[in-house]
Order: C-alpha cells, then structure tokens, then sequence
C-alpha cells in the first residue's frame, strides 16, 4: 500500500484489510464486514520506504508490504483506508508479483 510521497503522506499512517472466507474473525475494524467472513488487518506502523516508478516517472511512499496466501477458494476483498481519526489522503494498493523487465 502506498501514497504519494509528499511530506504530508509521510506522517499519515493507512491501513488495509482483507476481508473473506476463513480468515479469523476480527472485531478491530472500523467497517463492518458479513458474519460469514474474517479479516487480515494490517497497519502503517514503521516510516514508509520511498519508491520511484520509472515507467510513469511517479514518486510515492510505501507504506506496508505484505505477501500472504489466502486459506481457501473464495472472494477476497481489499479495503484500504486511513484510521478513523480525521486523517484523509489518497492511497493506492497493488495486488501483484513483482515486475521483472527483460
């Protein structure tokens, strides 16, 4: 999960879950998800890593990275958000293995 990288998304801190069949049950969320389903949550604790994309000349900050396998067949879902406390921005999440250019 990223940002751009601006000095105000430095110090914000996002967060993202993913939500689906047989992942624990959580109660940390600050959304509601159906009964049937679990979720991964993951938070921005560390300072976000800089990242610059050559092929959109972009510069953003990363805030988490996360390589997981999900436990069964289903639909998955992805939500990113920043905590409940007035932070507000954009972000963005990559779902991917890594680029390799030959």
């Amino acid at each position: 999960m990223g940002t751009p990288k601006t000095d105000k998304y430095k110090e914000l801190k996002p967060a993202v879950a993913i939500v689906g069949p047989g992942l624990p049950k959580t109660s940390n969320l600050p959304f509601e998800i159906p009964h049937d389903m679990g979720a991964f949550l993951f938070e921005s604790t560390d300072p976000p890593q800089a990242f610059y994309e050559s092929v959109t000349d972009t510069n953003s900050w990363i805030h988490i990275t996360k390589t997981i396998a999900v436990p069964k067949t289903g639909k998955y879902y992805l939500v990113g958000y920043f905590a409940p406390n007035g932070q507000v921005g954009n972000l963005f999440i990559t779902v991917r293995k890594p680029e390799r250019f030959t």
